[in-house]
């Protein structure tokens, strides 16, 4: 029973939860320079569309919220709720201090409270930008309801998808805790439910591009009325009645959520979690670990996984080969090669968190792009395949290859000094990209370009694209990655703590595959774009800048006309020759640079000192 006066305990233990989130964030200076990026692009693209839409719309009593928009708004509170769920139930299942806090104050409490705090941590976010558009809509239309109307729709909007992400996200941890077989299988699992919802989510994005979806049905679901909310009180044709049910269904339905999320918590956090590898069966079960060998196969690192030939026959080789189940590696390579590989799998198995830094912005950029093409309908549902191809690829490399020491930094001391040595360890570290990402990046680009619609010739470099610059990845990953490592952990949920990628080593990284991928893919698809791109770097370019120095008195004026005549040249290249050059080039370029990085990867980790 909850103690008297508990909703304002709640408050207060979600503004200590956000405080505490705020102040990590201010001392973390690489999340602090992403969020103040992020944040600045968002504010300048919000900026820049009021001041067109007050601009050029003079008379807002011609406009009128249509299921289009409605819609729209839906499919955003449903990637809400996602994020949010996703977040409930790897950052913040369970209260910090949980033993001190679950005796001090009820379970109500504390589950209301982590839910406050996440609340208020997405209002913090667009706290300016709501500001903005409030003061921006009132003075477009002259109406002051809107004052008063924008936030509090905001509000209702945020504050449901927190409520339904947080219960969600609890409910499937409960889920987790109390069934063996998801349990057993709960990273196979949430990577299938990740992959259906955001190919549900870019299916809607690209209905204007031939897929039968029509974003207007979501308009039927009641985070979209927050549309008509929006514009209640102003010149905008809107529906009162859904308006209505937003303003005083939200805070009801946030009431009902919060005890559901509540009882869902009590339980969650009072239960004991199963054995994921009790099957109900006795004997050697698949998860079972002899005496000899360690309870943790990931405990001892590539020593204990890919040591001496005595350790080879020990119940810890057994363990580590059962805990990748149903996956395994098949024997190629050296022993100790395919003992990196098995623990490589296992570490990301056992921690999926380490893969959220590398998802997040692969789906933020991805989705980007498909955007795009479904905006742009030159483009269409032919940018999909190479968005695929790039996306699989960088993935191919980055999942396993993009931080080999940080991975071994609590044992790395110990592998440093083992007999594995710089080239099978990483080739232990390339064999998982090769099995699974490389046929995995050929196939879906292959299924994609079908999909697409494109030429045999365009799809067959395609699907030699993604084959081949997955392969390069697999081998430039470790390279970048021991160049920039990181040691350090970072802190991702309860007393759980990763150590990702340094942010140098994604950036060079991605730049790399990025540009290799999207140099060749346009040479292939558009020859003549990417022609007249080549020009306006190599001459149009070059030529401005020096001209504007020429202007300022410096003797750039000749250079300048030189620059400039190097566009009839450039132009004068016959299509085939841009187009075969321009994809095998890159490819040939970045396949080097692939090899190039294993070679340094294994020289560098037999070099690498600890400080």
């Amino acid at each position: 029973m909850a103690e008297s006066g508990w909703f304002g305990h709640a408050l207060r233990v979600g503004l200590v939860e956000w405080r505490r989130s705020v102040r990590a964030t201010r001392a973390d200076g690489a999340r602090l320079a992403i969020y103040g990026f992020g944040a600045l692009f968002g504010l300048l693209a919000l900026s820049l569309g009021v001041y067109l839409l007050v601009s050029v719309v003079e008379d807002f009593s011609g406009l009128g919220v249509g299921d289009g928009a409605r819609g729209n708004l839906a499919l955003f509170w449903l990637f809400l709720t996602f994020i949010v769920g996703q977040r409930a139930i790897s950052l913040y299942d369970r209260v910090d201090a949980e033993a001190l806090v679950l005796t001090t104050v009820s379970a109500r409490t504390a589950a209301v409270g982590l839910v406050v705090a996440e609340t208020l941590r997405a209002l913090t976010l667009v706290a300016v930008p709501v500001l903005v558009l409030t003061g921006a809509f009132v003075y477009a239309t002259g109406a002051l309801v809107p004052l008063v109307a924008v936030p509090f729709a905001i509000t209702c909007f945020l504050a449901t998808a927190v409520a339904v992400g947080v219960t969600l996200g609890w409910t499937a941890a409960l889920i987790i805790a109390q069934v063996p077989f998801v349990a057993r299988h709960k990273t196979v699992l949430g990577g299938v439910l990740v992959v259906g919802f955001f190919g549900g989510y870019m299916a809607f994005q690209l209905s204007s591009i031939g897929i039968p979806v029509d974003v207007a049905v979501l308009a039927a679901l009641p985070p979209g009325w927050v549309a008509d909310l929006l514009v209640a009180g102003s010149p905008v044709g809107w529906s009162f009645a859904r308006a209505a049910a937003v303003a005083v269904g939200g805070p009801l339905a946030v009431a009902g959520l919060g005890a559901v999320a509540t009882r869902v918590a009590t339980a969650y956090w009072y239960t004991d979690p199963v054995d994921p590898t009790d099957d109900g069966e006795t004997g050697a079960a698949a998860g079972d670990v002899p005496a000899a060998g360690n309870a943790d196969p990931t405990a001892g690192g590539v020593e204990a996984a890919a040591g001496s030939d005595a350790v080879a026959s020990s119940g810890a080789r057994d363990a580590l080969a059962a805990a990748i189940a149903p996956l395994s590696v098949p024997a190629v390579g050296s022993r100790p090669a395919r003992r990196v590989a098995q623990l490589a799998l296992v570490r990301t198995r056992r921690q999926p968190a380490r893969l959220s830094f590398l998802l997040a912005p692969l789906f933020i950029v991805g989705s980007t792009l498909l955007s795009y093409a479904g905006a742009s309908g030159g483009v269409g549902l032919g940018l999909a395949p190479v968005v695929l191809a790039l996306a699989l690829a960088w993935l191919s490399g980055a999942a396993f290859g993009l931080n080999p020491l940080g991975d071994e930094a609590p044992v790395l001391p110990a592998t440093l000094l083992s007999t594995v040595g710089g080239r099978r360890f990483v080739r232990g570290l390339c064999l998982p990209g090769l099995l699974v990402g490389v046929p995995l990046a050929t196939l879906v680009t292959a299924a994609g370009v079908v999909a697409a619609g494109h030429d045999p010739l365009d799809a067959v470099g395609l699907v030699a694209l993604a084959a081949g610059l997955s392969l390069a990845a697999v081998g430039l990953a470790p390279g970048v990655g021991t160049r920039f490592p990181r040691l350090d952990a970072v802190t991702v949920g309860r007393s759980r703590e990763v150590i990702p990628p340094a942010l140098s080593a994604v950036i060079v990284y991605s730049l790399g595959i990025g540009l290799a991928g999207g140099v060749a893919a346009l040479s292939l698809l558009a020859p003549d774009v990417a022609r007249a791109l080549f020009a306006a770097l190599v001459s149009a370019l070059p030529s401005f800048v020096l001209s504007l120095l020429a202007e300022r008195g410096l003797p750039t004026a000749g250079l300048a006309r030189a620059a400039a005549d190097l566009a009839g040249p450039i132009l004068g290249i016959p299509l085939r020759t841009v187009r075969g050059v321009g994809y095998a080039g890159p490819l040939a370029l970045v396949a080097l640079a692939g090899y190039r990085g294993y070679r340094n990867a294994a020289g560098r980790f037999d070099r690498f000192r600890v400080d």
